[in-house]
């Protein structure tokens, strides 16, 4: 792998990725602020669904690879490189575990499109049961975005684990 073999490789593409991800959660939050002001809306539609997990997509899709991937392997030369090439493989994986359950059409099991659940998409903060299994692609998503997160950790944590053992 002559591409990206190198540790500012990784934090070029983890800081591009979060730039590119806060450029489109900015642009579908400022879009749906303004379709939801012109018609009143306040019902679960799917412009709803986008502002109000604006702070969850921002975490994990921009904060988390912002901070811990790309200026993590910035500053330590030494960080397991394959770890990272996994914690990338992880953070691609989510993005379309989540476009998938955002952007898809509902099937028969659910009511109308998309998953939307607002903030109460983890199920035992839901006062019903969760009916939309589309839940389950952006709950999955979330959980290999944190992985993601995990892995880039454990990358910055193994060479002084190393270090500490001999």
């Amino acid at each position: 792998m002559k591409f990206m073999s190198h540790h500012k490789h990784l934090a070029a593409f983890f800081m591009s990725f979060a730039v590119l991800a806060f450029v489109f959660l900015r642009l579908a939050v400022f879009k749906s602020r303004a379709l939801l002001s012109e018609t009143f809306d306040s019902g679960p539609s799917a412009l709803s669904i986008i502002a109000a997990l604006d702070a969850p997509f921002m975490l994990m899709f921009f904060c988390t690879p912002a901070l811990i991937g790309g200026l993590g392997y910035w500053i330590f030369k030494d960080a397991a490189l394959r770890v990272g090439y996994l914690s990338i493989l992880c953070l691609l994986m989510a993005v379309i575990c989540v476009a998938i359950g955002v952007m898809t059409e509902a099937n028969d099991l659910a009511t109308e499109s998309g998953f939307g659940d607002g903030w109460v998409m983890y199920p035992p903060l839901s006062v019903e049961p969760p009916v939309k299994p589309l839940t389950d692609w952006v709950l999955t998503g979330f959980v290999l975005a944190g992985l993601s997160a995990l892995l880039n950790v454990l990358a910055f944590l193994s060479p002084r684990i190393r270090v500490f053992l001999k």
